[in-house]
């Protein structure tokens, strides 16, 4: 019997995640803030994650549990459990990573401090697939050439434009996608496609509906191991993983997300004047985006040798803003 009217719904999907699952369960379970649900939606595994999860659903009438017949893709499983979801935030959670007690609390006190916002993380930490946190251990130059961070952006900008650029041509790692978002805005992006990088869609449609916020201190960790998606090298793999349904032609998954900015500029509200810096800023975007490829294959290839935790850095406070429609 799972509970009513929660405060926050956080989105589990899942696949063979026997190993880590446990651990990313148990840590919301640790959480300050306690008045969520937790929908997991196992993509048809064929490990022991659905013993696992069941175990946890039994104890816990917090937790749902759904299983998908047949593997769906990872795009399909993650708008799964957004669309399961029932509370006002919503947090899409990975099953290899884990979270601080405080991180939904955190979260959510920035989210209603600024009604105008529309979503909210912390800084980020990178594990190892043991958990420990190696920056000390890495070499320094290697780690000046393959650290996966983003630099200091504004996506608090008061600007949708400002903030279009600060995802467009300044995030390379998408962590905020595992921020706490306001779900109807997260419903009105259309969530993921069918393509490997429509998260980054996704967060440059919610970044055009409003301000991110940032918590200043590590509250998220991020595990890095062989097995996550971001270590598949070749586009093939990556559309695999992500939707292995559409046929295995030519597929160039950058022109899919290009698609998906285009629609964002064009039909969320916003000023004419805005609209149309939006646009040019994308048209900036193309003629350049594979050289950015090329740089972050070249980033994945370094990481993936050898792990290494760092931080991503704090942003300032967002001021309050009122879209109006053009």
């Amino acid at each position: 019997m799972r509970i009513k009217n929660p405060r926050l719904s956080i989105g589990l999907p899942v696949y063979n995640g026997e190993r880590y699952v446990g651990e990313a369960i148990e840590s919301f379970l640790a959480q300050t803030m306690g008045d969520f649900e937790m929908v997991i939606c196992d993509n048809a595994s064929t490990d022991a994650t659905e013993q696992i999860c069941r175990g946890y659903a039994e104890h816990d009438r917090r937790i749902r549990y759904h299983r998908n017949p047949h593997n769906i893709g990872a795009n399909g499983n993650f708008n799964r459990v957004a669309h399961l979801a029932i509370a006002e935030y919503f947090k899409w959670a990975a099953a290899d990573d884990r979270c601080a007690p405080t991180y939904l609390a955190a979260c959510l006190e920035q989210l209603e401090k600024d009604k105008t916002s529309a979503l909210c993380h912390s800084l980020t930490g990178l594990i190892d697939a043991r958990g420990r946190d190696v920056i000390s251990e890495m070499p320094p130059r290697q780690l000046s050439y393959i650290a996966p961070i983003d630099p200091p952006r504004h996506l608090d900008s008061l600007s949708p434009v400002g903030r279009l650029y600060q995802v467009l041509l300044r995030t390379r790692w998408c962590f905020e996608i595992f921020g706490v978002v306001r779900r109807t805005m997260l419903l009105a992006t259309g969530l993921q496609g069918n393509y490997y990088g429509s998260d980054k869609v996704v967060l440059a449609s919610l970044a055009l509906m409003g301000p991110f916020h940032e918590v200043p201190e590590v509250l998220f960790y991020r595990r890095c191991h062989p097995l996550q998606s971001t270590s598949l090298i070749s586009a093939q793999a990556r559309q695999e993983w992500s939707c292995p349904t559409v046929p295995k032609t030519v597929f160039i998954p950058q022109w899919s997300c290009i698609r998906g900015y285009a629609h964002a500029v064009q039909s969320i509200p916003m000023f004419p004047f805005e609209r149309a810096a939006c646009r040019l800023l994308l048209a900036r975007y193309i003629l350049q985006f594979r050289k950015i490829g090329g740089l972050a294959e070249a980033v994945l290839a370094g990481l993936y040798a050898d792990p290494a935790p760092v931080l991503s850095r704090p942003s300032a406070v967002a001021a309050d803003r009122n879209h109006a429609i053009s």
